[in-house]
């Protein structure tokens, strides 16, 4: 299926990315790269985010395990859920740095995580943008086995 993409944009940072090395590159970058089309990345970098009242990695670790121990929870439930509760904010972000590509006159394919699939279309959409989920977990693709070996 051809979406006449010119845009590939995914949920990732530039800031993120550094830390693999100076030669990193995401499997979006390579294939906006061998499409001569355009590649952004939507996350929010750590000024962004600290902008935004975002928390990742550590910071959203211990700020889950306080609230468990204050509320005696279950840490990997209110992890979950405090991730969860960032997710309009992260949305809304990556909404705004797609539609510098002006998504209603071109197709934008967008990468995110699976988690996203069902809130992140709902958010284009009040955003006045139309959105089509063409796969909402790839992992699950990998364990299709292959047709010659069934």
């Amino acid at each position: 299926m051809s979406v006449g993409a010119a845009t590939i944009g995914e949920e990732m940072s530039e800031d993120r990315m550094a830390v693999y090395g100076h030669n990193a590159i995401t499997v979006a970058q390579l294939v906006a790269r061998h499409l001569s089309i355009t590649h952004v990345f939507c996350e929010p970098n750590e000024t962004e985010r600290q902008a935004l009242g975002l928390r990742v990695g550590g910071e959203i670790v211990e700020h889950a395990k306080a609230i468990a121990a204050r509320t005696a929870g279950d840490w990997i439930q209110v992890h979950k859920e405090e991730v969860r509760k960032q997710f309009s904010t992260r949305e809304a972000f990556w909404t705004e740095r797609v539609a510098q590509y002006d998504p209603e006159a071109t197709s934008v394919v967008f990468i995110c995580g699976a988690d996203h699939c069902a809130t992140f279309p709902e958010t284009l959409r009040q955003n006045g943008f139309e959105a089509t989920v063409h796969c909402p977990d790839w992992t699950l693709l990998s364990e299709i086995p292959c047709p010659c070996c069934l």
